[in-house]
């Protein structure tokens, strides 16, 4: 959640995603004033510009990928403005009327799709209004709010209280619901598919933002949601699924010495041996802990034994040289390419990497 203090708002009021400059255009208010902010996906602001008379008023915002403009919303006219380059600056085309105020989106093909809530329907029109359809929403009987169109055409609502979330395919068919009851909406203000936030994902991972309006300054913001596979098939979900069976447990009290809180555990395939770390022996230690200079164990996959131990406190764990000692390896894994093992720590965003001789048989 992007609160909308750190976006230099104190409201929220519509929101779209432009894919060509990766950032999210987040308009609302700063005092008396409009504000139409560049926001990454992370959070960062690019850039923020006040009174910009082409979005000023705006109820929805919309991305045409088709010519590179900014569809503005207004009650139910659409106006279609500059390319925002920089932040749309330039006079205004001749607006026109849509069918509904609900819920606003753009295709990938410009297409302009309408919500109309009072008959739980689509309305997919043409760039120029010449043509239209409309899309029955089925599967769901109370109204919905909001909309966003997926690059692969599948439509994403809210219910009007803004505790589920919607997805149907393209021809109006109910695909998946997701339940955000306890996530914090208060007062949904548009919907846009854009790329997860996180570096790690897959570029092409598409997650949900939603511009809440919230209650007050302290509560407006934008909400990331990932959306998780939809449901499997009911014939795919009485399939036979093969059971896990628990082969053994090994006891940290047997290692030698012992470990009192495993944290993190690897596989060194070169060795064969399990590689587990303890991420609070810092604070046993302060309680008389017997065994100082050990939070770090390889040992056989059958627990039998120990092989060697080894300590990411001492010098030659410092963080690029530094007097930042790894005192906390909650997580740990094993590259067998460089032979060498990424160690995090518990409240630190530094990744240690340590040679694998470093803990050698």
């Amino acid at each position: 959640m992007l609160d909308a203090e750190s976006l230099g708002l104190d409201s929220i009021d519509a929101i779209t995603y432009v894919p060509g400059q990766d950032v999210l255009l987040v308009l609302g208010r700063s005092g008396a004033t409009s504000v139409l902010a560049s926001v990454s996906s992370l959070g960062d602001v690019a850039r923020t510009a006040t009174q910009v008379p082409t979005v000023s008023g705006a109820d929805a915002l919309a991305f045409d990928a088709t010519d590179g403009s900014l569809l503005v919303r207004r009650g139910r006219r659409v106006t279609r403005a500059p390319a925002p380059t920089g932040h749309p600056t330039g006079a205004a085309a001749a607006s026109r009327p849509i069918s509904g105020t609900d819920g606003f989106a753009a295709a990938a093909d410009g297409r302009i799709f309408v919500l109309d809530s009072a008959r739980n329907a689509v309305v997919a029109e043409s760039s120029d209004g010449s043509t239209s359809s409309v899309i029955r929403l089925s599967g769901v009987e109370e109204p919905v709010s909001g909309l966003a169109v997926a690059p692969d055409g599948n439509l994403f609502t809210l219910d009007v209280d803004a505790t589920t979330i919607y997805e149907f395919r393209a021809d109006g068919t109910l695909l998946a619901t997701r339940d955000i009851n306890d996530d914090g909406l208060r007062a949904p203000q548009g919907l846009v598919l854009a790329p997860s936030a996180d570096p790690t994902d897959d570029p092409a991972k598409q997650n949900l933002y939603v511009a809440d309006g919230g209650t007050d300054a302290a509560s407006a913001g934008v909400y990331e949601f990932e959306l998780m596979a939809t449901p499997l098939a009911d014939s795919v979900q009485a399939a036979a699924v093969e059971s896990a069976t628990l082969v053994r447990t090994i006891e940290g009290a047997a290692l030698n010495p012992d470990s009192p809180d495993p944290s993190g555990i690897g596989y060194n395939s070169s060795l064969d041996r399990l590689v587990m770390t303890d991420g609070e022996i810092e604070e046993e230690k302060n309680n008389s802990y017997p065994y100082p200079g050990t939070n770090g164990w390889l040992f056989p996959r059958d627990g039998s034994s120990t092989s060697a131990t080894f300590d990411t406190t001492n010098d030659e764990c410092r963080a690029g040289g530094s007097l930042v000692r790894n005192v906390e390896p909650v997580g740990v894994a094993y590259n067998p390419a460089s032979n060498t093992y990424f160690v995090v720590r518990d409240g630190s965003e530094t990744l240690w990497e340590l040679s694998a001789s470093f803990a050698p048989l």
